[in-house]
């Protein structure tokens, strides 16, 4: 069954979206598609001072967090329930992708600093996380390098900014009471 978000995706160019009920694995295999997509369109994007001050009324600091909710429930389709589930995911997903990445700077693994940090800043980017997704970029950037001197003190930075965006999810996602 064709519906309006399934067409108007389709329209836009989308070859990739989840299907309601959300299973975790197919919204993880999604998240990871959608990630190499941004990576590829990153490419030509170029982030000056004055087109970051432009971005900066789409941005809200939560609680010292910089998330975008409103650009993460947009590529949602507007879905509360799914921005929800998203949510959780994220929540239950980051706490062993940081475990991941803090074993792989322990180790001198650069492959799999960038590896972690890339899948890490693409589904913080997916539920609005731009500091835990700006962070997670420059470990991943660090990590292509093989320049990992610098990684301990940036992890240290994402994991508080992970914490932070954990519980600014769990607020964000909660049902509002009238």
């Amino acid at each position: 069954m064709h519906g309006y978000f399934h067409d108007a995706a389709l329209a836009g160019g989308m070859d990739e979206y989840p299907s309601k009920p959300v299973q975790r694995t197919e919204l993880q295999r999604i998240l990871s598609w959608a990630a190499d997509r941004l990576d590829e369109m990153a490419g030509s994007m170029v982030l000056t001072p004055t087109t970051v001050k432009a971005l900066e009324p789409a941005l809200v600091e939560h609680e010292g967090v910089w998330f975008d909710r409103d650009s993460a429930l947009e590529r949602l389709g507007g879905d509360e329930e799914l921005f929800a589930e998203v949510a959780g995911v994220f929540r239950d997903d980051s706490p062993k992708m940081l475990d991941d990445l803090k074993q792989a700077i322990a180790a001198n693994d650069a492959v799999a600093v960038r590896r972690t940090a890339h899948g890490l800043k693409g589904a913080a980017g997916y539920v609005g996380g731009t500091k835990v997704a700006e962070t997670a970029v420059e470990i991943e950037r660090l990590g292509a390098a093989n320049e990992l001197a610098e990684t301990s003190r940036l992890f240290a930075d994402l994991e508080r900014e992970v914490i932070r965006l954990s519980g600014v999810l769990a607020r964000a996602s909660q049902p509002v009471a009238l």
